[in-house]
């Protein structure tokens, strides 16, 4: 019977670390786009001022991306949430963005399960860069309701 609880416990540690290890991969991934495409858009707009070409800074199979303004963020789990909340604000803030999440409320009361779904994937099919697991059919639906349009990024 001990045994069994030290592996019980042993499992929980593990998924604990591997979701703390998950969120700070997908923050560094977020900052990571916003550095890139915001940047990408300022050094545009100066070498378009200066009238002289700029083929140091040109990153190959990255498209043309205005700068971001907004991000679209959904959860699975409202306890995830709460570890995002503090960073989305201090993004929000840095670089004067709108943020939009959805949380998935298992609720079977306030509305359809499929219908939250189908509603959150055409809102995200809008997007022009996508942030997420590459195993996750949810993403590529978004991906295939987007017409295949956006820059798909997996920070695995």
């Amino acid at each position: 019977s001990g045994l069994h609880e030290d592996d019980t416990d042993s499992r929980e540690f593990e998924s604990s670390q591997r979701e703390k290890y998950n969120t700070a991969l997908y923050k560094t991934c977020i900052l990571g786009v916003l550095e890139k495409f915001n940047s990408q858009t300022q050094s545009q707009t100066q070498s378009h001022t200066s009238n002289t070409p700029n083929n140091s800074n040109t990153t190959p199979n990255i498209p043309n991306i205005s700068p971001i303004t907004s991000i679209v963020i959904t959860f699975d789990d409202s306890a995830l949430y709460s570890e995002y909340e503090v960073f989305l604000l201090e993004i929000s803030l840095q670089y004067n963005l709108k943020v939009i999440h959805y949380i998935h409320h298992l609720e079977y009361n306030t509305m359809n399960l499929l219908q939250q779904a189908v509603i959150q994937m055409l809102s995200l099919a809008k997007t022009s860069i996508l942030i997420g697991d590459d195993r996750s059919t949810f993403l590529e639906a978004v991906f295939w309701f987007g017409k295949c349009k956006q820059l798909v990024i997996h920070p695995y």
